[in-house]
């Protein structure tokens, strides 16, 4: 410590100095600085950078420690600033009726399964009936039936009439096939559709130029991303799909179905056939039963023949359309190839003797072992259509209630039609409230009908009185509806009348001209008529008019005819000028002319004096 005391300012150097002991100690303070310190410092300034950016880099693997372990606190002045009085904001008060609020009911959310969005294969399989090959098994849709099939299982896939095709818009279609948005289209004009190369709209005309070919084609329709290779065949619903929809103030015929719970196929109990010895998906040979099945086994003996009717309808075709529009047949050729090698594809091999097991059919099953333990029973109709048709369950219950099981109802049901409910789809929530619409796939359009209980037979009388508040409030209900619906149409139809005439005042850049519109005509060319009578004759030779509009949105005048009554004061203003002629040519004598004046009248007369 002593030593220290006494150290000697002069003794020590402008940088570390060595004491007693062989030790250097660096000057610290500003005890003894020397000029050269700032030379020191510019020396060291590199070093103090390192240290900076070497600090920054440990204060950046800090900051992303305490952000993963979710305890970051940002620091600086900003994040003292308050923002508490951004938390005073609050909405105003909803005014609350003390006398209803024990009538107030929470809205139930509706639940996501509820939407239902087809697309492509879903859609099809959905709306549509299937023939597809035996040779293969369906073990899968015998369990779900909203597994779509495949490509190659599909023989025909079969569809109610009344679709056109886009390329030539007929309706009997030649060889029709459906691409992956399920829109139908001739064979050849598909085929055609598919060769035509489409061209970018800015693409120029100049052969050197290299443009692009697209890999894929457009549906002309839904704009969807269709491909040649998955296309199916279609098959038609021969009749009337539209035979046996329910209609409104009409009787209707209903079939009592039956599906066993292991079971995908329903049949009506007026058939008395057994659908569990049918399995789930029975053979096209069955014609009977083509109205209540979805998918149906085919041989290759009958696909063969469905193929065979193709091409010979794109052969008639060929020669119509080489006879009337000079056609040189292009298309069908490479129609009638592709054909003929789907049929090589085909192998002959795991074909199935059908004969056998329907001559062992037994089509005299009875339904004695089917109840309501084992099996679900519902009403149907319009099997050809593709919504189904269903009984309401209002009217499910009364006949429960009237006959006391579902096994035990009528197997045929004729009855008068009250009100037919559409719009309704096949969901989830919707199958496990109704159990008996399991086998429909999902996204399949429903419609439930009311039915009019007033004068029928089948209900008795005790279960129709039982009823008859719940039938009077439906039957209420459905009234307010449908006025209010056709009021809600009445107002569309008045607002888009003057929407109309709003946009057609607009183009013609007037506004709506009044009914009683006053054309002015020229001025009556006198000279010595007072004021008086100038202003009579004036206002009699403006003819009356009205605005009219033309289809093209214009408006022109139209002169109406004067009426009988004018003839009159026509007569006495024709005397009137015709004394003030003479009166006026009495006065200059014979060395002028007489002056004729002309009158135009809104009469139909016209003349000078």
């Amino acid at each position: 410590m002593s030593q220290d005391k006494n150290l000697d300012p002069s003794s020590l150097s402008s940088k570390n100095k060595t004491f007693e002991g062989g030790k250097k100690f660096p000057l610290k303070g500003n005890a003894f600085q020397h000029r050269g310190s700032q030379k020191l410092s510019k020396q060291h300034r590199p070093k103090k950078e390192r240290q900076t950016k070497a600090y920054a880099d440990d204060a950046e693997f800090n900051i992303e420690d305490e952000l993963l372990s979710g305890n970051f606190r940002a620091r600086g002045r900003k994040t003292q600033i308050s923002i508490n009085h951004l938390l005073d904001f609050q909405l105003p008060e909803r005014p609350h009726d003390v006398h209803n609020a024990g009538s107030v009911r929470r809205r139930s959310r509706k639940n996501d399964n509820d939407f239902v969005h087809l697309h492509g294969d879903s859609f099809i399989n959905a709306n549509s009936k299937f023939i597809v090959d035996d040779r293969f098994s369906y073990d899968e849709q015998s369990i779900d039936p909203n597994l779509p099939l495949s490509g190659e299982k599909i023989v025909r896939v079969v569809v109610p009439r009344g679709q056109s095709c886009p390329i030539c818009l007929t309706e009997d279609m030649v060889a029709p096939r459906m691409v992956s948005c399920g829109h139908i289209f001739c064979m050849t004009c598909m085929l055609n559709f598919f060769a035509v190369e489409d061209k970018p709209a800015n693409a120029k005309a100049d052969a050197t130029t290299y443009v692009k070919k697209k890999r894929y084609k457009e549906c002309p329709l839904c704009s969807t991303i269709i491909r040649k290779t998955d296309t199916k065949a279609v098959n038609f619903v021969e009749g009337n799909p539209k035979q046996g929809v329910p209609e409104i103030g009409k009787e209707s015929n209903f079939q009592l179905m039956c599906r066993p719970h292991t079971s995908m196929l329903p049949l009506p109990v007026s058939l008395n056939v057994d659908p569990l010895s049918l399995g789930n998906f029975p053979p096209v040979e069955l014609a009977e039963l083509a109205p209540y099945c979805r998918i149906m086994k085919c041989s290759r003996d009958y696909a063969l023949t469905l193929y065979q009717r193709d091409i010979k309808d794109i052969e008639t075709q060929n020669e119509i359309d080489k006879a009337l529009y000079n056609d040189n047949g292009k298309y069908a050729k490479l129609a009638i190839e592709d054909i003929q090698k789907e049929l090589c594809e085909s192998s002959a091999t795991g074909e199935k003797d059908l004969s056998a097991g329907l001559s062992q059919l037994s089509l005299d099953v009875g339904l004695e072992k089917f109840d309501e333990s084992n099996a679900f029973f519902f009403y149907e109709t319009a099997f050809d259509a593709t919504t189904k048709y269903y009984l309401s369950p209002l009217d499910v219950k009364i006949l429960l209630t009237a006959f006391g099981g579902y096994s035990r109802f009528p197997p045929i049901l004729n009855v008068k039609v009250e009100n037919v409910h559409h719009g309704s789809v096949v969901t989830e929530s919707l199958i496990q409230r109704y159990k008996y619409f399991g086998h429909l796939p999902i996204g399949s359009e429903l419609a439930f009908v009311d039915i009019d209980w007033r004068n029928s037979d089948v209900l008795p009388m005790e279960v129709y009185k039982k009823f008859a508040s719940e039938l009077t409030s439906r039957r209420r209900k459905s009234t307010w509806k449908k006025q209010r619906e056709d009021k809600e149409k009445t107002l569309y139809q008045k607002r888009l009348e003057q929407e109309q005439a709003e946009f057609y005042q607009r183009e013609n850049g007037n506004v709506s001209p009044p009914t009683n519109a006053i054309i002015p005509s020229k001025p009556v060319p006198l000279q010595s008529l007072s004021h008086k009578a100038d202003k009579e004759i004036s206002e009699v030779a403006k003819p009356k008019s009205r605005m009219e509009r033309t289809v093209w949105g214009t408006s022109i005048p139209i002169v109406e005819q004067s009426s009988d009554t004018d003839t009159g004061e026509d007569k006495d203003l024709e005397d009137l000028l015709q004394s003030l002629n003479q009166h006026q040519g009495g006065k200059q004598g014979k060395k002028k002319k007489k002056k004729m004046v002309t009158l135009l009248s809104s009469g139909q007369s016209r003349g000078s004096f």
